[in-house]
């Protein structure tokens, strides 16, 4: 789930930085890979009933961000931006919840 937020903080800093440079003549949209590509080419193992066994950090990187012919649309930007920030939220308000339940689990 945490590199689940770092992605969603990544698609935010790429939709940022489109909608900062929307007004330059020229510039192409960038976007990042969706989050299932990202997992597919990480070092996670499946076994043979598709359950993940070694399950190692997923990093979200600059070789994630694709550079596109898209001319930058400022309202797609903003829309982009609004459902990110959703969720993150959403994850957020899962993990808090979870967290929640451990720590009930464990009595603290």
């Amino acid at each position: 789930m945490h590199q689940k937020l770092d992605y969603y903080a990544k698609k935010a800093e790429v939709t940022t930085y489109n909608i900062t440079h929307a007004e330059l003549k020229g510039t192409k949209r960038k976007e990042v890979e969706p989050f299932q590509d990202i997992l597919k080419k990480s070092p996670y193992k499946k076994t043979s009933s598709g359950v993940l066994k070694d399950v190692k950090e997923v990093k979200i990187s600059e070789k994630n961000i694709k550079h596109t012919d898209q001319e930058i649309r400022v309202e797609m930007e903003n829309m982009n931006l609004a459902h990110g920030t959703v969720e993150h939220d959403n994850l957020v308000k899962m993990l808090k919840s979870f967290y929640g339940m451990y720590k009930a689990i464990l009595g603290r």
